[in-house]
């Protein structure tokens, strides 16, 4: 699955859809965030379509000439529902078609005037409070960097509210997901000592998200008509089509020792670069597997267990056999869900 995230500085034009529909035509995403759209929410909700036939648009009115955000997704693929949108984010619980499971969106256009950062990382940190621990993808241009490494050229102070945007992150508990293919996002077309690029826009996900998905990845396209670059957010399930996910059983922390074979495990994957982002997952896969051989090797394949006595069911269902021995069964059925509930 992936979401596009592109500040478009202005969205209604004809170039600027043929533009967007080039992209759309290319990635093939599923969800779109729109930053800068400079037009009302009508003139997206009809602009839309006209790029991405087919797809659903939520907008929110730019102020003037500046501002407004969109969110477009192909509703074959996901479902949006609950949407909460203020002037610099739009919230929605989203569900991918066929999976299960809740999770949140939130589109977001910084301000850039550094008196206003805090109020507006303020609102996120309350959205993520108040989302009943759905896992969360936050997206778009916060405009904000994290530290000086991610901005070239230009004044080389710090930017005051570097330290607020790392709380917000620690606080949310929240991983950076880093672009593959480069670093900065947005540069003031200028050349020579002039030139100015930062990475102002990506996105932000909860540890859950990583817990619960597949590998995570995030990439920088090449862009024309904007300063700003499009960032690409991709996952899904690992390995080859149709695997099943990797579920943590509740039931492996009676075990003794999982405590300290988890800790142990987590030691393992160690990165020489450091990339924090990288490490988190190689960690994570790692503590995967190893958890899918130790159930097996301790607990047997319970899982196998399960679904023969739940096809037992189903055949004395059918046969109808003596109403004894369905009891019997239906308790040593319970013996083992208990164990794996």
């Amino acid at each position: 699955m992936k979401i596009l995230s592109w500040n478009i500085r202005g969205s209604n034009g004809p170039q600027k859809r043929r533009l967007l529909k080039r992209k759309i035509s290319t990635e093939k995403p599923a969800i779109i965030f729109l930053q800068e759209t400079k037009c009302s929410s009508e003139e997206i909700c009809q602009s839309g379509p006209q790029a991405w036939r087919g797809c659903s648009v939520v907008a929110v009115d730019a102020q003037g000439a500046s501002g407004g955000l969109a969110i477009l997704w192909d509703p074959r693929q996901v479902k949006l529902s609950n949407f909460f949108c203020t002037r610099r984010s739009i919230s929605a619980d989203f569900q991918i078609i066929g999976a299960g499971g809740l999770g949140l969106l939130t589109n977001v256009y910084g301000p850039n005037a550094p008196g206003e950062k805090p109020d507006f990382l303020n609102l996120l940190e309350w959205i993520n409070q108040t989302s009943q621990a759905k896992p969360w993808i936050v997206g778009g241009d916060f405009n904000m960097i994290k530290s000086i490494a991610e901005k070239r050229g230009g004044r080389t102070i710090a930017d005051p509210n570097q330290l607020d945007f790392m709380n917000f992150i620690n606080r949310c508990r929240l991983v950076d997901v880093e672009t593959v293919n480069g670093w900065f996002t947005w540069n003031n077309h200028r050349k020579g000592g002039h030139s100015i690029a930062s990475r102002l826009d990506r996105f932000l996900i909860s540890e859950t998200v990583l817990v619960n998905s597949g590998d995570i990845n995030a990439s920088v396209l090449p862009s024309a008509g904007s300063d700003h670059w499009p960032v690409c957010l991709k996952w899904g399930v690992g390995g080859r089509q149709g695997r099943k996910p990797f579920r943590f059983e509740s039931f492996w922390l009676t075990h003794p020792d999982i405590r300290q074979l988890i800790s142990n495990w987590w030691k393992e994957t160690e990165d020489p670069m450091d990339r924090s982002m990288y490490k988190f997952q190689q960690r994570l896969k790692t503590i995967k597997a190893k958890l899918k051989d130790w159930n097996r090797d301790h607990f047997g394949n319970i899982f196998h267990e399960k679904a023969r006595l739940e096809h037992r069911l189903v055949e004395i269902q059918k046969k109808g056999m003596e109403e004894e021995f369905t009891v019997e069964l239906q308790q040593e059925e319970t013996a083992t869900l208990d164990l794996i509930a």
